[in-house]
């Protein structure tokens, strides 16, 4: 478990790709293979905060896939965050977040894939079930170990009491 999620921080740091750029409804950018398109941005209204939207597709090998990103703004705490894109696959996963729209260029889009991330959640549960694993065995080890050091071994060569 532990040399997984090793190799799965060493895949997220070392193997990273990252990508920003301006873009409009319409235009994409290239990140790790895929081509991610900005289809729209719309702004909505919830119950606690005000938000906008951003609607994109993600396509690899001939596949689409739709992505969701967003700018929330809290009005009673004065917050503002963002809400990441996020599609996790075995190989990797792919991020896609964006900022707030500068007049004639669009909005800004970061684009992160991060490889082999899922191999840190691997990892991290592999680790803890042999943890788990482990405390099961705990109390035979212990008995086993008590009960030869009650008989213990035997002195050779040291008289009897009797003798």
């Amino acid at each position: 478990g532990l040399a997984l999620f090793a190799f799965g921080a060493f895949g997220v740091s070392l193997w990273k790709t990252e990508t920003v750029v301006f873009l409009k409804p319409g235009e994409a950018a290239p990140v790790a293979g895929y081509a991610v398109t900005l289809d729209r941005v719309a702004p909505t209204t919830r119950e606690n905060f005000q938000a906008e939207t951003a609607y994109l597709t993600a396509r690899k090998g001939g596949r689409a896939i739709a992505l969701q990103a967003e700018r929330r703004f809290y009005p009673v705490r004065r917050m503002q965050t963002t809400e990441a894109a996020i599609r996790p696959r075995a190989h990797g996963d792919l991020y896609v977040t964006f900022g707030e729209r500068v007049e004639g260029r669009g909005w800004p889009v970061r684009l992160t894939f991060h490889p082999f991330a899922g191999a840190l959640w691997w990892g991290a549960g592999l680790a803890a079930f042999g943890g788990l694993l482990a405390l099961t065995d705990r109390g035979k080890r212990p008995r086993a170990a008590a009960s030869q050091e009650t008989t213990g071994p035997t002195a050779v060569g040291v008289p009897s009491p009797a003798e």
